[in-house]
């Protein structure tokens, strides 16, 4: 009897361990996961390939990387291709993301720390995630 009793307790006590660790992750959010974009054609851009990283949660932490960041040659890197980081902010179909780090490889882009993006969901009417696309006022984002 005495081992029926601890392993109750035993059974008790990771319930409730296991049980606030559970709920205490984030769920997902139509935004979550790989997307692909394609930077506008010239005059507005130049037709690079765009990632964009989401994380879980209604805060998640974003990552969007440009193949060829015109900022890049602008700002006179050695390096073409545009990394950056972004804390984010979910709400409904829409997601803000703040600039937290930018560079061209060693080279720093400070003065985008700050700045604001927004995007917007579209299931397009479907319920298959595959045909989910972002919009951010001038690229139209898929799922990668």
């Amino acid at each position: 009897m005495r081992r029926l009793s601890i392993v109750i307790v035993f059974g008790v006590f990771v319930s409730l361990a296991v049980v606030p660790a559970a709920q205490a992750v984030p769920g997902d959010t139509p935004f979550t996961g790989t997307w692909v974009g394609r930077d506008p054609a010239p005059p507005d851009g130049d037709g690079s390939a765009l990632l964009l990283i989401v994380g879980s949660g209604p805060r998640p932490a974003i990552t969007f990387n440009d193949d060829f960041g015109t900022v890049c040659v602008n700002e006179g890197s050695p390096v073409t291709e545009f990394t950056s980081l972004l804390k984010g902010q979910v709400r409904d179909d829409a997601m803000r993301g703040r600039f937290v780090a930018a560079s061209c490889g060693p080279v720093e882009l400070d003065f985008l720390v700050g700045l604001r993006q927004l995007w917007s969901y579209r299931d397009n009417g479907t319920s298959d995630p595959a045909d989910d696309t972002l919009w951010d006022g001038s690229v139209l984002w898929s799922r990668g």
